[in-house]
């Protein structure tokens, strides 16, 4: 399990954690004693922790939109999504449950003021309370050996790509708000997520996922120079739908 440093912040220098699968190696969590899982629940555990970034950017678009009713849908159904998947993983993992419904509600209690943007305070509350769902998340990590190389590979590129759109966004409700933002980790994982591409066996994914970042890494890696929300959100959303489709058990052969 590798931990990345993702947003440090000038008011109070607070860290978002991360644990990240490494697609040649099979971490094994050693905060619990392991049991023996099916690939489905490793796939799903692991699919929760890429929720809760996006979920985390969904709540910065929210703010950037001023709580429109596109980004509030958007929010809404990750939230949904990720409590669905928390609460079907109950029987393995039962703090994950109440931790996403913490989570939650701290969203659900802050979206007016996240809506009119005005409080500079916000965007460090919204790192506090994320930070304390990723801990949970951090500390029951599954052991991956039961899915196969080209499933960790793409789980990953999940992660890292949610990590860039979470840092992106957060970056851009702190830094045109007016708050400073030291490092966003965007460069890091960009190479991360290149290299990952690189090494996958489905020849037509590499290809899609290759043209969609040639297409966005400029921009995203201007981060500190212009906003441009839409093309990351959009282009990102694209390059998800990629990765998920070919997440799915059907589509999933054990290699």
């Amino acid at each position: 399990m590798k931990h990345l440093l993702l947003l440090m912040m000038a008011l109070g220098s607070v860290l978002m954690n991360t644990a990240q699968v490494n697609a040649d190696e099979n971490p094994v969590n050693t905060s619990q004693p392991q049991v023996n899982l099916s690939a489905d629940t490793v796939r799903q555990r692991l699919l929760l922790q890429t929720l809760a970034y996006r979920s985390s950017a969904e709540f910065s678009l929210y703010s950037l939109q001023h709580g429109d009713r596109k980004s509030a849908q958007r929010l809404d159904a990750v939230l949904a999504e990720g409590q669905a998947l928390a609460n079907a993983l109950k029987a393995t993992w039962p703090e994950l449950a109440p931790a996403w419904q913490d989570m939650t509600q701290f969203v659900d209690s802050n979206r007016a003021i996240a809506a009119k943007a005005e409080d500079v305070s916000f965007s460090i509350r919204l790192n506090e309370n994320y930070n304390k769902l990723y801990a949970v998340l951090d500390g029951s990590i599954p052991d991956t050996s039961v899915l196969d190389n080209e499933t960790r590979r793409i789980l990953n590129m999940l992660d890292s790509l949610e990590h860039m759109v979470s840092a992106y966004l957060f970056f851009n409700i702190n830094i045109f708000g007016g708050l400073s933002v030291t490092d966003t980790g965007i460069e890091q994982q960009n190479k991360l997520f290149k290299a990952l591409t690189a090494e996958l066996d489905d020849a037509e994914l590499r290809t899609q996922v290759e043209r969609k970042w040639g297409f966005l890494e400029s921009t995203l890696l201007a981060y500190n120079e212009r906003s441009a929300v839409f093309i990351v959100t959009r282009t990102c959303d694209s390059i998800r739908e990629l990765l998920l489709k070919k997440l799915q058990p059907e589509a999933s052969a054990e290699s």
